[in-house]
């Protein structure tokens, strides 16, 4: 998961929102749920005169879990 924000803005991020829309993505593969993987990085993609003007943050994520997944037996 990625924001972007301006040198002058500060992103009003929610941490609990972004492991939802996480455990969604990895619920509609099959997985039961998303757990922070790595921490975050940042880094500068535009530059101004007086340093960074935009900063693009990442979030990692990983699928846990194997929600959907159905195992089948077969009688003898």
């Amino acid at each position: 998961m990625s924001y972007e924000y301006a040198s002058w803005e500060i992103p009003d991020v929610n941490p609990q929102e972004a492991l939802e829309l996480a455990s969604q993505r990895c619920r509609s593969r099959g997985y039961s749920e998303a757990e922070a993987f790595g921490g975050e990085t940042g880094q500068c993609n535009r530059y101004s005169g007086s340093g960074c003007a935009n900063r693009l943050v990442t979030k990692e994520f990983q699928c846990i879990g194997r929600g959907d997944a159905k195992v089948t037996s077969r009688k003898k």
